[in-house]
């Protein structure tokens, strides 16, 4: 259950569109870099009955109370483990440490690429044939032009690299989002204002007696 939570598409680093395209799994967008979290929040039952001439919702066959504590203990903590398993390596392995730190060293590594090169190199080598002035993709290697919904997406990607390749301080003389970029500023920022969200974090205020998780 706590891994199919993670993995199935349910989770926007940005705002929803109408057909929900461009849903993806908390587990990818971790690993894209973007913070996730998840609100589990305690219920008396998912199951309730209501006849006909009753004022009241009647809930039957009720675990009790500290039946109902240790399920959900358990589901907040395999879901800590199995995000922890999915995004960083598996949970107790020797080499867990090594894989979180070479995870947090390919992310480093990932934030100094310019945002004109992201798609060129690296895992996006040899995905593209053609791209627009900024650097994002256009057309795919087979010269197919790319959908409306996968340039959407592709679009969220580039505005959450010009934050992390801001932040990390590095600069680059073809990266239009640079201080030499010149008259290329205008647009760039227009285009991350309008996907301020893509690498923001996502969580609700969590109210009294919930838990709110939280995944880098």
């Amino acid at each position: 259950v706590a891994k199919s939570i993670l993995t199935s598409p349910l989770s926007t680093s940005d705002k929803w569109t109408a057909d929900h395209t461009d849903a993806e799994s908390v587990v990818s967008l971790c690993r894209r870099g973007e913070a996730q979290g998840i609100m589990v929040v305690p219920q008396a039952s998912l199951v309730s009955k209501l006849e006909l001439g009753d004022r009241v919702v009647k809930y039957h066959h009720q675990c009790t109370k500290e039946q109902a504590r240790q399920f959900y203990e358990g589901l907040v903590a395999e879901l800590g483990s199995a995000a922890h398993e999915c995004i960083a390596g598996a949970v107790g392995s020797k080499h867990d440490a090594v894989s979180y730190e070479q995870l947090k060293a390919k992310r480093e590594a990932a934030s100094q690429i310019a945002p004109d090169e992201f798609f060129k190199v690296g895992e996006n080598q040899g995905k593209y044939k053609q791209y627009d002035d900024r650097g994002v993709p256009t057309h795919t290697s087979d010269g197919e032009e790319i959908s409306r919904s996968a340039l959407k997406k592709l679009e969220k990607i580039y505005a959450a690299q010009v934050k992390k390749y801001g932040k990390s301080g590095a600069t680059s003389r073809g990266d239009p989002c640079s201080p030499e970029g010149g008259a290329m500023n205008a647009r760039c920022e227009e285009n991350s204002a309008g996907n301020s969200g893509a690498a923001d974090d996502q969580h609700v205020p969590a109210p009294d007696k919930k838990t709110e998780l939280e995944f880098l």
